[in-house]
């Protein structure tokens, strides 16, 4: 029989060996080549086909030189499935909670200053609420900020005429407007997608309770006198107090603000659940 080292590409005349019928089907039979020493495994045919067949090993390329060597392929790396990533990251994910409770909180702050404003607007003079509110609602008219809106839109000339603190007073409960229904529509995208966005929900708080604070103390902070005789006017005077003529509502954004910062502040807590 014959084969072809597959070192040094030289043919090799070899015999069967005379127990080759007792080898069982697919034994490979060890030959030493002569030319380069390497030892090779030549698989055995059966008894019966070698008496009418012998097979002669065929090189992968005829054309090929006497000597060609054989360059073995590293094995494949074997990369992740797309299976296997997705269950890395549903196993991520099950290892956080979701932000549904946070957000929920978010959107019940927003909507608070958002109806806070809607109320503020429907009773001024003119509109549907307009001397309809309880006595216990007086002071809510300070948080309207749809009524500066509607004024840039419908008569801007009038705003370039106010003076900068004017305007700033009066941009104040319409920033606070806006920015809670901002906070709203994020709260609720975020509450879909069950994610949490702590850094904005923290900044968007403490400026909501920058905003109510500045809202509150608007009357003393532009005012101009001692601060002190200020203070004690705006809360007690008896025409214009807001104890002695029982504003209470104007409490509401200041209380409203610092629980919304405080929420946010307990809302920066990680969201990895606890392993016991």
């Amino acid at each position: 029989m014959y084969t072809r080292c597959p070192s040094c590409r030289a043919q090799i005349s070899f015999e069967l060996p005379q127990s080759a019928d007792s080898f069982p089907e697919g034994y490979k039979h060890k030959i030493k080549c002569p030319s380069c020493g390497v030892t090779i495994g030549v698989k055995i045919p059966r008894v019966e086909a070698a008496a009418t067949f012998q097979p002669t090993y065929t090189p992968a390329n005829p054309a090929a030189s006497d000597f060609e060597p054989t360059y073995q392929a590293a094995p494949p790396v074997p990369a992740d499935s797309r299976a296997d990533k997705k269950a890395d990251k549903k196993a991520k994910a099950a290892e956080k909670k979701s932000g549904l409770p946070r957000n929920i909180f978010m959107m019940i702050f927003s909507l608070l200053f958002v109806a806070l404003s809607t109320v503020a607007y429907l009773s001024q003079s003119g509109q549907p609420l307009a001397g309809k509110l309880p006595a216990l609602m007086s002071g809510i008219e300070n948080f309207n900020g749809i009524s500066f809106i509607e004024l840039l839109i419908k008569d801007f000339e009038a705003v370039k005429g106010l003076d900068l603190p004017h305007i700033f007073v009066a941009a104040l409960p319409s920033a606070l407007f806006v920015l809670s229904g901002i906070v709203f529509i994020v709260a609720l995208i975020a509450a879909i997608g069950k994610k949490y966005s702590r850094a904005w929900n923290f900044i968007a708080s403490l400026i909501i309770l920058a905003i109510t604070v500045v809202m509150f103390l608007a009357p003393v902070i532009f005012a101009e006198g001692n601060f002190v005789e200020l203070c004690a006017a705006y809360f007690m005077d008896p025409d214009s107090g807001i104890i002695p003529t029982q504003k209470y509502f104007a409490f509401a954004g200041v209380a409203l603000g610092l629980l919304q910062f405080l929420f946010s502040l307990f809302f920066l807590a990680s969201m990895k659940k606890k392993i016991k």
